[in-house]
């Protein structure tokens, strides 16, 4: 089994340079990825899945190896939803099943809004169709909490950049995920540092803009 990841780039729709990727071949499978972890989340799908399935995925405009978009208001999930459309175009893929996680179940939901002929399945995994504040956490104030936090963060950038390179892929932040019910009590500790440890390197302001927009959405009127 050949499951090399291929990197690739594209421009989107409004000039954002956008880096995705492919591996594998057969019926296209395209991933949407969360806010933390990049590749490391979908390692043991590539190692299952890339001899049967050509993969795709992408990296969040602001994140990893894509730009942050020109304009303040292009992290919208309508933005995301038409990367994923640029992705598939840019491979030639005129339908898909889409796996998404975290934040890409939102995204997928967006696309699906928009585009629902071009997706022929939804495998939508620790997500949600939207009001995500509201059950962050486990908490019933994450959602007024949450907004002014991530306004507060993307204004001291600089601090709380310095802060997550200190913490970023350590034992403690993956304690400290646990202890407040972010993450399951029995995950994976060598898998969430993994995951974890490029957030030191998040450009603050473009992931807290990204996390605040995760907040607008509600896509409940397509769930049935």
């Amino acid at each position: 089994m050949d499951s090399t990841v291929e990197p690739r780039e594209l421009l989107s729709t409004d000039g954002t340079k956008i880096a995705w990727f492919e591996l594998g071949q057969g019926a296209p499978l395209v991933l949407a990825g969360g806010l933390v972890g990049r590749r490391a989340i979908w390692r043991s799908l590539f190692s299952s899945l890339a001899d049967d399935y050509r993969i795709l995925g992408w990296d969040l405009r602001g994140l990893w190896g894509s730009d942050a978009p020109i304009e303040p208001t292009h992290y919208s999930l309508d933005w995301h939803a038409r990367d994923l459309r640029d992705v598939m175009d840019a491979a030639g893929i005129d339908r898909a099943i889409l796996i998404g996680w975290s934040t890409g179940v939102q995204v997928d939901f967006e696309f699906y809004r928009r585009w629902p002929d071009r997706v022929a399945g939804l495998v939508l995994i620790c997500g949600t169709y939207g009001r995500v504040f509201e059950g962050t956490l486990n908490w019933r104030g994450t959602q007024h909490v949450i907004p002014i936090a991530t306004g507060a963060a993307a204004q001291l950038h600089n601090l709380v950049s310095s802060t997550l390179g200190r913490v970023a892929g350590s034992k403690r932040l993956v304690t400290y995920l646990k202890l407040t019910g972010a993450v399951a009590p029995a995950a994976d500790s060598d898998a969430l540092i993994e995951i974890t440890e490029e957030l030191g390197a998040h450009d603050v302001r473009a992931f807290m803009s990204l996390a605040r927009e995760m907040g607008d959405q509600d896509a409940t009127e397509l769930l049935e």
